[in-house]
């Protein structure tokens, strides 16, 4: 036999290796995974699966044990194993095979029984970390159970059998430092400032430019001073401090909108929670000793620290979420918490050291650095301890009232874990798996093995026949695909247990509720058991109401005794399995969970009641007892009264009969004597039975009254979720009244208007009813000449300013009225109705807000037609975005145009399937099938600053043609009344051309609820590297000529300082293209500041993930930002994807690139605003570019065969020999 695996040597690489894990569970859970050693005993299919599942994310060790050979039947359903090993040790051939997986991670094999070890090396199990047996008998499971208990090293035991698994956890104790919680909250100290945050808030002044911990800590204490140093607690108080920090702010200032968001998550850190305090007042935290571990240790050193330094609270965890600021205020706030926390973790420090010098322990045991990590998650820190497996084997086991009430539960899952058990003891007691040698008998035999199980445990519910012969059927055989599942779900379990997560033991696995289903299955047992309490105390108190009456007898008192017995452990199990459902978070399952509890919390009152009243007569029965018992030892004398008759009979007698009367008298007093005693006895025994079971009922009340506590921090604990809830209510309340406020105050304002329309009425009626005719005849004209006149997207411009464009903005569509887009502003950028690489669920990450504007282009949705006419929906709706709005336009901004000459009736259509020629009546009936808000009639805007004058001049008679055409058919068309048009303005860089074009389009300007200047650019990637000096102008010339109410658009991938040119200009709407290039085609994250408060040459405009400098560079794309990228995801790992070529590297990029294109807009509408869009611009310029994108020949794609063909088949040919090729 060889020994244990030594511990695996930490690897150079493998932060590149090990890269994606390190991202789930950090560089400290891997660094415990490398050091971590698995005893594996039993190399079955499920142990190799296990095993892999480890090995590959690289576990320091493993060790199998396992005395069997490879067998034929080992190679049918493993994995790992072929003919080749039939006949060798399993444990050294699946040792040799694992480590062919990870050459990094050691292995070691025993090629003995397990139980030969546990006789002869009990110890050899404490080198490992945790053990894992699988397909084990009951009694090595027991065995082996102990022996781990008493080592405290976690066991789980798993059986894979067909179509069936299981597995089972025994953790004595679990310390977990960190929990990785969901919700995990930043601990600011508003509350209790420390000196430092004091001096250093008191130094700062409020700007625009400051973190938002310093707006809100400044307002908080002008709240604070206002209501006599008290904080806000309710959300009334909470709100009036944000209607505070709201009155206070200028224009657009990010901090403020941040501090405004930030009052109800900033409040109350430094307490240690009640699972904390739980910690701190555990007897092993409190009494330590030399048998303590290291978070033991760690943890006394921090209850002494809460104690003193602390006043109460916990060390300063110095972590601080990202801020929107300028660099040398957030960086300056930083070190105050940092070093403030450094500051505890010292004083934390040298009290652990203190305490290993006390217990002579090494000092090694405790590093400063494990300590900084343990006070920064001190707020956190969790305990778990489970149950011993063995326990489970008990005749009497504490969990059977649990496992009865789930049994009667629909589709339970507590059947097949029966049916697992007996497959345990038929194998115990036959010597063989049930179904080896015939199916049919062992089903028999299961059933028996099962129903005396159940009996066992006082179960009355017997087993379904079906699950007794479905494990029978298998023959024990292990499904490879099962257990290759089951065995990935283990290890899972394993990694977390090793790294930082914890686990909850029980009969039926892990209890830790973590979807929708899972709840609902928890709820039906907690229903059930709800009903079995009430049934029981019915029971209950018709037995009650019989004591004392001719039914009362012994037996009724047992009966009683066991239904009260059983109520109670189901009550300890309903509880345990409510604080299951603490962690749902849909408002629906809280609501629901809410219900239950008041339901049990119904059930209990009615059970306490009952056992109240049991004591009560049991105590009356007792004091009733002991007032009979002394009346009578009153009544009947004791035996030494009758010697006085005696000794005068044997005195008087002198004949021989003395010594019979003698005789008679002293066993006549024996006799008397001995039942007197007996009866004492019985008396006695009966009084103690009563005390006896008076003492149970208290301790039961006891029992049920920390139910009650519990019941009560469960409510407590959620309660924030309740404050919202009467927050809503609050705040409802509030809007209701003030708009009763404004309606009597339009009421007042209309009475005052009907007053003076009257005395102007009197004065002037003659005249008012001269114009009214006109009016109406002239109304009546304009109403028959412009009946088509229906668009209705509106444009309201809000501000002009001398040199930084507009501000207005764009809505009233009648579909989406509550549907809004401040401009300056961009539009997303689709590829066939979606934005590129972002999902529904994807674009939750970005942004908040569900509904949007979305750009589509024929382009790209030509080929949904068909599928669209037979849906007989709309595009939003055929899409998924009913709630966006849906705007339709020629061209897709990132795609070029394929070379070629239009022809006279046709416009040329650049789709992914190459060059399409559409004519007008196509081009109209695919618009009537999408049915979009807007769209732009047809157009030929293909020309650019190298177009001839001829191409301007055939580029605007080609259009001035289209649009007529397509007015004519938009005003006969029924089902484009509710979409509105967007008028194109043409003429390419000849002014004279765009001025006609303007002039042509004015001649139906009611028709149109908007302009799309086109003719600048051929679209596509090239338009990044635009040369705009002689854009500008001329788009600057057709704003001035287009009219002020209607909104412009114009769209490219623009480079973010020509954006700035155009928005002042006048232009009012872009899209998304840019991004979308940067992200799909360049792979580059978009770096470039707006914060012209830094100096722009500090900065960079864009980040090359495909460079390898940022192979190990783990800090975000951009710092500061706020993006679900940035927060989640390091350069390195972008960089890693590229090379990988995953698709989420796009996505992620996308997803950053949109989030920075969005805070871009909302600073220029602030620049705007301010009329300081040059100062913007300047900043902008002064940045540094990185070289012109240049693809790879990996990047470079092959060209279309459409695109390769120098003639351009028209659609309807095309179409025609796609028919005829269906027809053959």
């Amino acid at each position: 036999m060889s020994s244990p695996a030594p511990k695996s040597p930490e690897m150079s690489d493998k932060s590149r290796k090990y890269d994606r894990q390190i991202r789930l569970w950090g560089e400290h859970g891997q660094t415990v995974l490398e050091n971590a050693q698995i005893c594996l005993i039993n190399a079955t299919a499920l142990g190799t699966e296990i095993l892999k599942g480890i090995v590959l994310p690289g576990i320091g060790g493993f060790t199998i044990v396992d005395h069997r050979p490879v067998t034929e039947e080992d190679v049918g359903c493993n994995f790992f194993l072929d003919l080749d090993s039939v006949g060798q040790p399993r444990a050294k051939r699946c040792m040799q095979l694992l480590q062919e997986l990870n050459p990094d991670v050691n292995g070691d094999y025993v090629d003995e029984h397990v139980e030969q070890l546990i006789d002869g090396q009990p110890d050899f199990f404490r080198s490992f970390d945790v053990v894992v047996a699988t397909s084990i008998s009951e009694r090595t499971i027991v065995r082996l159970s102990n022996v781990l208990w008493e080592q405290n090293i976690p066991l789980i035991v798993a059986r894979s059998v067909g179509f069936y698994g299981v597995a089972r956890l025994q953790l004595r104790e679990h310390c977990v430092i960190e929990t990785h919680p969901d919700n995990k909250q930043t601990d600011l100290r508003l509350e209790h400032p420390f000196e430092e945050l004091k001096k250093h808030m008191a130094e700062a002044q409020v700007t625009n430019k400051v973190p938002w911990l310093v707006v809100l800590y400044k307002v908080l204490q002008e709240w604070v001073d206002a209501h006599d140093g008290r904080y806000p607690a309710s959300y009334r108080e909470k709100l009036e401090l944000r209607e505070l920090i709201r009155s206070k702010m200028d224009g657009e200032q990010e901090n403020f909108e941040e501090a405004i968001k930030a009052v109800n998550s900033s409040f109350g850190g430094g307490k240690p929670s009640s699972v904390v305090q739980e910690i701190l007042q555990d007897d092993r935290c409190v009494n330590v000793n030399t048998e303590s571990n290291a978070f033991w240790i760690m943890a006394r050193a921090l209850k002494d620290f809460v104690d003193n330094e602390g006043n109460g609270l916990l060390p300063v965890p110095g972590v601080l979420p990202d801020m929107t600021a300028d660099t040398n205020s957030y960086i300056s706030l930083q070190t105050v918490y940092r070093n403030q926390a450094a500051h505890d973790a010292e004083i934390v420090f040298r009290r652990a050291r203190q305490l290993l010098k006390e217990l002579n322990k090494p000092n090694d045991l405790i590093t400063d650095k494990d300590v900084r990590l343990f006070c920064r998650e001190a707020a956190n820190i969790a305990v778990v301890r489970g149950t011993k497996i063995t326990d489970e084997f008990d005749k009497g086991y504490h969990r059977s009232s649990h496992i009865a009430s789930v049994l009667e539960t629909p589709n339970s899952l507590m059947g097949h874990y029966i049916v697992l058990r007996a497959l345990d003891r038929f194998q115990a007691d036959y010597g063989c798996l049930p179904g080896e040698s015939e199916a049919e008998s062992d089903t028999t035999g299961m059933k028996s093995i099962a129903a005396k199980m159940l009996s066992e445990w006082g179960i009355g519910t017997p087993l379904s026949d079906d699950l007794a012969y479905e494990i029978c059927r298998y023959g024990g055989a292990e499904i490879h695909s099962i257990s290759a599942y089951l065995g990935g779900c283990i290890a899972h379990e394993l990694i977390k247990l090793m790294s930082y997560a914890s686990f909850d033991n029980n009969a039926t696995g892990n209890s830790t509720i973590t979807n929708e289903a899972d709840f609902q299955k928890t709820a039906q047992i907690v229903v059930a058991s709800i009903q079995k309490i009430l049934q029981n105390v019915s029971s209950m108190q018709r037995m009650v109401n019989q004591f004392g009456t001719a039914q009362d007898s012994p037996e009724l008192k047992q009966q009683l005794h066991q239904i009260r017995s059983y109520t109670q452990q189901l009550i300890n199990d309903t509880t345990n399995q409510l604080n299951d459902l603490v962690n749902c978070k849909e408002r629906h399952l809280k609501i629901q969970r809410d219900r239950l509890v008041d339901e049990f919390s119904t059930a209990l009152n009615a059970f306490q009641a009952v056992q109240r009243k049991t004591v009560d007569l049991e105590k009356n029965a007792v004091r009733q007892a002991r007032q009979a018992s002394g009346a009578a030892m009153t009544l009947n004398k004791p035996p030494g009264s009758h010697h006085s008759s005696m000794g005068s009979n044997y005195n008087n007698t002198s004949n021989s009969g003395g010594s019979s009367m003698f005789e008679d008298n002293f066993i006549t007093g024996s006799r008397g004597q001995t039942q007197e005693q007996m009866q004492e006895e019985i008396d006695l025994q009966a009084l103690e039975d009563q005390e006896r079971t008076i003492r149970e009922l208290e301790e039961n009340i006891v029992s049920v009254n920390e139910i009650y506590k519990k019941l009560g921090a469960l409510v407590y604990e959620q309660s924030h979720q309740v404050d919202s809830i009467e927050a809503s209510v609050e705040q409802t309340s509030v809007f209701v009244s003030e708009g009763v406020q404004q309606l009597k105050q339009a009421s007042h304002y209309q009475n005052k208007a009907r007053k003076k329309k009257l005395i102007l009425a009197v004065d002037q009626a003659e005249c008012q009813n001269t114009q009214l005719i006109r009016a109406s005849i002239h109304n009546e004209k304009a109403r028959k000449q412009k009946t088509h006149v229906l668009f209705n997207m509106k444009f309201t411009l809000s501000t002009v300013t001398k040199c930084s464009g507009r501000l207005g903005m764009l809505g009233g569509l009648d579909r989406l009225p509550n549907l809004s887009l401040q401009t300056p502003a961009f539009i997303f950028h689709t590829k066939g109705g979606s934005i590129p690489h972002l999902s529904k669920e994807a674009m939750q990450h970005f942004s908040n807000e569900p509904a949007c504007f979305l750009h589509l282009s024929i382009s790209n949705t030509l080929h949904m037609q068909e599928a669209i006419k037979a849906s007989r929906t709309s595009i939003a709706e055929f899409i998924a975005q009913s709630n966006c709005a849906t705007l339709l336009f020629v061209r897709d901004p990132s795609e070029s145009p394929i070379p070629g000459l239009p022809e006279k009736e046709l416009l040329p259509i650049y789709t992914r399937n190459g060059r399409r020629n559409i004519s007008l009546e196509q081009y109209m009936t695919l618009v009537e099938t999408f049915r979009p808000d807007a769209y732009v009639p047809l157009y030929d805007g293909d020309t650019d600053a190298n177009s001839s004058k001829k191409r301007e001049q055939k580029s605007l008679d080609r259009t001035e043609k289209f649009v007529e055409q397509c007015l004519e058919w938009h005003r006969k068309s029924d089902a484009l009344q509710s979409s509105c048009l967007i008028g194109p303005v043409v003429g390419g860089y000849n002014e004279k051309l765009r001025e006609q074009s303007i002039e042509f389009l004015r001649r139906s300007d009611d028709t149109f609820a908007g302009y799309l200047i086109e003719g600048l650019h051929m679209h596509g990637p090239s338009v990044v590297r635009m040369d705009a000096t002689a854009a500008v102008p001329i788009v600057g010339n057709v704003c001035k000529l287009l009219p002020e109410e209607k909104v412009r658009f114009c769209f490219g991938p623009y480079d973010p300082i020509v954006l700035l040119d155009m928005i002042s200009a006048g232009v009012d709407v872009f899209d998304t293209s840019y991004a979308f290039l940067k992200a799909a085609q360049e792979h580059r994250a978009l770096v470039f500041s707006f914060d012209v408060s830094t100096t722009g040459e500090q900065h960079t405009t864009e980040l090359d993930t495909t460079d390898s400098q940022w192979a190990e560079d783990f800090g975000p794309l951009l710092p500061g930002c706020m993006c679900y990228t940035c927060q989640k995801h390091s350069r390195a790992y972008v960089h890693h994807l590229y090379n990988t070529r995953e698709m989420l590297g796009p996505i992620l990029l996308m997803m950053h690139n949109l989030h920075h294109y969005t805070e871009y807009f909302k600073a220029i509408r602030h620049h705007v605003a301010n009329d300081s869009l040059p100062e913007l611009k300047k900043h902008l310029a002064a940045q540094k570019s990185l070289p012109p994108y240049e693809p790879s020949k990996e990047d470079k794609l092959p060209i279309p065969a459409a695109q390769k063909a120098d003639t351009v088949e028209p659609l309807e040919e095309l179409v025609e020999k796609q028919n005829k090729k269906q027809r053959a």
